[in-house]
């Protein structure tokens, strides 16, 4: 670089214009890193804007999910809490049908098949009623409750199933029962059998045919001639059996009966039917009643005449006079017959008598509401008789030499003749007094826990 001096007192015009080049392209350079540095901060701030943006960005999607996913849980816990209080009520909608059933088996030990739908608060129950194996003790009871219907597609279920036992007392416990007095005279013997097991005789021979009375008095069961008792004896407290002759009692005797015989009540699905009149059956006419209900005034089979019971048969007869079969007259109780008769009057089985085909005692059994004088029943010739008669009202009086397989119930009975009681254990449980079902066995189909929100 050239070297100038410097002339005191001079002022160099040469220097002037170098010096003022210099100091502009000092300037030029300070405006340009000044420049440069104010680039640099506004792209750093720039930069430090777009970090701070994104990172909200994903604060916000993170809060987004986890908003979701917590209103998500919120309404599944909403709807789970929702079908599980509607669970309860189906619950309590089960229960209820339980408690309906018991009281309609209750009111009627015969209803079978499905009941309901019934209405009840927000929502509807049915129940489904099924003996068990052909027994008629027992009984399945399977129920639904649903809300808010049975038949709505988004239903909340339960399903209760009940088995049931049916308790009471016997009608038929004994081969003969006389409420106030029981006597017994010529040949004629008491044994049982139990038709479940077999027909009668060989093996199936039993000595449980117990004749008893409630009566309380002396004598109140009297056994005279060859009368033979194979079972035991018993009489109401204080009472005492009399034994005459060569009769003889193979059990125990006692006194402590007190036997339950409620009076007859009618069913009212019979006594509400038209009075049918009389029913006659004579000459060598056969006549068949096909399954159902009837009502008569009086049932009536003389000379030839042949009177058939198809099915399941449930008669009622009003007259004073209500069943007489005469002469060589016969009751036919047809092979897949079950047959109940009730009777207000008097009843004279005599002639060909009752021919029970099925040879069930438990597929005939007679009811008398007959409170009068003389005989209520009365059994006469030499038929043999499987059924139930059922008087406990009524003097019966079972004569001739007919046996009778099945019980005798009356106020007062009297067994005269050489025939033979043959008591069939199976009636134990064909009839009952004073009959409730009761729980045996109570189980929840679901589990209350298992739901689909």
């Amino acid at each position: 670089m050239p070297q100038y001096k410097s002339v005191p007192g001079k002022t160099s015009n040469r220097r002037i214009p170098l010096l003022h080049d210099r100091v502009m392209r000092l300037e030029l350079r300070g405006e340009h890193l000044y420049k440069n540095k104010l680039k640099g901060k506004k792209y750093m701030f720039m930069k430090r804007k777009g970090i701070a943006l994104f990172l909200s960005l994903i604060v916000i999607a993170v809060l987004t999910v986890l908003s979701t996913g917590a209103i998500s849980h919120s309404i599944s816990e909403a709807r789970l809490t929702r079908r599980y209080s509607e669970s309860v009520e189906a619950f309590w909608l089960a229960e209820a049908a339980v408690n309906r059933a018991l009281k309609e088996l209750r009111d009627n030990p015969s209803l079978l098949g499905v009941q309901g739908p019934y209405s009840l608060g927000r929502g509807q129950y049915s129940f489904t009623i099924q003996t068990v194996s052909g027994d008629p003790t027992q009984r399945k009871i399977t129920v639904d409750g649903a809300v808010p219907s049975l038949a709505s597609v988004d239903r909340v279920e339960r399903n209760l199933e009940i088995m049931m036992d049916q308790e009471g007392n016997p009608l038929f416990s004994h081969a003969a029962f006389g409420k106030t007095l029981l006597t017994m005279t010529g040949n004629g013997e008491t044994d049982s059998y139990d038709s479940r097991e077999g027909p009668y005789g060989g093996g199936e021979v039993n000595q449980d045919g117990d004749v008893g009375s409630n009566g309380t008095e002396e004598g109140v069961v009297t056994l005279d001639g060859n009368a033979t008792v194979n079972g035991d004896a018993e009489t109401g407290p204080g009472g005492t059996v009399v034994i005459n002759g060569e009769a003889e009692v193979t059990g125990d005797i006692t006194d402590e009966s007190n036997q339950d015989l409620p009076p007859v009540v009618v069913p009212s699905s019979l006594t509400s039917l038209p009075d049918g009149g009389t029913y006659t059956v004579g000459g060598n006419n056969s006549v068949t009643i096909t399954e159902g209900d009837y009502k008569f005034s009086k049932i009536s089979v003389q000379g030839n005449g042949t009177l058939t019971l198809e099915g399941t048969v449930n008669i009622y007869l009003t007259d004073s006079e209500s069943l007489d079969i005469s002469s060589n007259g016969a009751l036919v109780i047809a092979d897949d017959a079950v047959v109940k008769i009730y009777t207000d009057g008097t009843v004279d089985i005599a002639g060909n008598g009752v021919v029970n085909n099925t040879q069930l005692p438990q597929n005939f059994i007679l009811y008398s509401t007959y409170s009068g004088e003389g005989d209520g029943v009365k059994t006469a010739g030499n038929g043999v008789l499987f059924g139930a008669l059922y008087a406990p009202d009524a003097k019966v009086k079972i004569a001739g030499n007919g046996d009778i397989y099945g019980s005798v119930v009356g106020n007062e009975v009297q067994i005269t003749g050489n025939g033979d009681m043959h008591y069939d254990e199976a009636l134990e449980d064909a009839d009952l007094s004073s009959p409730r079902f009761v729980v045996a066995i109570w189980k929840d189909l679901q589990n209350p826990y298992i739901l689909t929100p």
